[in-house]
């Protein structure tokens, strides 16, 4: 069974996917509407070394139907989602 996964930041670089999951991921463009992209500081060594970036994305709800996030619709297998 698929399961699909919604990405706005570094799950959609290539390097993230196959650190991750071991393989390239399938997807397509999409859209969260209703919230805003903001930024977090990453201090976890892990997560550092396979991004190879110290701020990421995150989404915050706005309530506003105006707002979206853009980003990429993943397929994965519920295996991978529990990895």
């Amino acid at each position: 069974m698929a399961i699909y996964l919604f990405s706005y930041g570094t799950l959609q670089l290539e390097r993230v996917q196959l650190e991750t999951f071991g393989r390239l991921l399938h997807g397509s463009k999409d859209a969260l509407p209703g919230y805003k992209m903001e930024s977090v500081e990453i201090t976890d060594a892990d997560v550092l070394a396979k991004s190879e970036e110290a701020f990421h994305p995150i989404a915050i709800p706005t309530g506003n139907a105006a707002d979206k996030i853009n980003g990429v619709v993943f397929e994965i297998t519920a295996e991978e989602l529990a990895h």
